[in-house]
């Protein structure tokens, strides 16, 4: 990207829009995702929290993929997102075998 021409035009386009993205976080989602969870049980809290870091998992990966893959934009991001939903089917799979061996040994004993 060539910042030397229409530098200002540029930096406008990304230094204005962070200043209102923040405030408007601060103002508007933080407080209402506080009053939205205020009065939930601990089993939807669980739910939430593991939903934010499942996704924050997948992005990851998603994110360390494309970052290392070379060739076209498309099977670049189309490599990444296949080892991303790869890797979480695999922690899927995984949950539910461990639910299932852990409760028939517990029937066991």
């Amino acid at each position: 990207m060539n910042w030397k021409k229409n530098d200002r035009i540029r930096w406008s386009n990304v230094f204005v829009p962070i200043p209102i993205a923040t405030l408007s976080n601060a103002l508007a989602y933080l407080p209402t995702t506080t009053a939205a969870v205020a009065k939930a049980s601990d089993e939807q809290l669980g739910y939430q929290i593991g939903s934010a870091i499942g996704l924050a998992v997948i992005v990851s990966i998603v994110a360390s993929v494309t970052a290392t893959s070379s060739g076209s934009e498309e099977m670049v991001l189309n490599h990444g997102y296949q080892e991303a939903f790869f890797c979480a089917m695999n922690a899927y799979m995984g949950a539910i075998l461990a639910l299932v061996l852990v409760r028939s040994l517990k029937d066991k004993s």
